[in-house]
């Protein structure tokens, strides 16, 4: 198995990785985490020649949802090696959570910036800057730009998520 690349914070997360190079029986191998605001270090059981990972959910509950990097190194007392690197997502733990908005950031800032084309903008959403400027103090031609921007965001993220390509084929058929 792989490492996760998605978990959700405040669940029990176990895997099993296996490199026929760095057998448990000989190496002690240690995953480790970090983030902007987070850190983890989680040790490897061994379990025949793969290494067993299990953190439990009292563990990932205290880790920010947030993007990590992960680097697994393995050791045999003298050598070091890094055999894999990644990156891991922590999504928020909704159970725990009292209010969530599932928006991404680029749904926010385009509703932030509709909204003060409109003149419907909240002052947290006027506060928002892009360039080292404001929503307020933003021209309104570069307002148009920046929708039109991060409208291409959203439906990017969309497009993605729903399995399609960035790019749409238009199939026609000439007679």
């Amino acid at each position: 198995m792989v490492i996760p690349t998605k978990i959700t914070s405040g669940l029990s997360v176990n895997f099993k990785l296996s490199y026929p190079d760095y057998p448990a029986s000989s190496w002690v191998a240690t995953i480790y985490l970090r983030s902007a605001s987070g850190k983890a270090d989680i040790v490897g059981t061994p379990e025949g020649d793969a290494f067993q990972f299990s953190i439990p959910a009292s563990e990932t509950a205290n880790w920010p949802a947030e993007e990590y990097s992960v680097v697994l190194r393995v050791t045999d007392g003298t050598d070091v090696h890094q055999p894999l690197t990644s990156r891991l997502t922590v999504l928020p733990d909704l159970a725990a959570l009292d209010v969530h908005d599932p928006r991404s950031e680029a749904e926010k800032a385009l509703a932030a910036i509709q909204a003060t084309l409109t003149n419907r903008a909240t002052s947290d959403q006027l506060k928002l800057s892009f360039g080292g400027r404001s929503l307020e103090k933003t021209p309104l031609s570069e307002l148009l730009q920046l929708e039109q921007r991060f409208l291409n965001r959203v439906n990017q993220e969309k497009r993605k998520k729903s399995g399609r390509g960035l790019l749409t084929v238009h199939k026609v058929r000439m007679r």
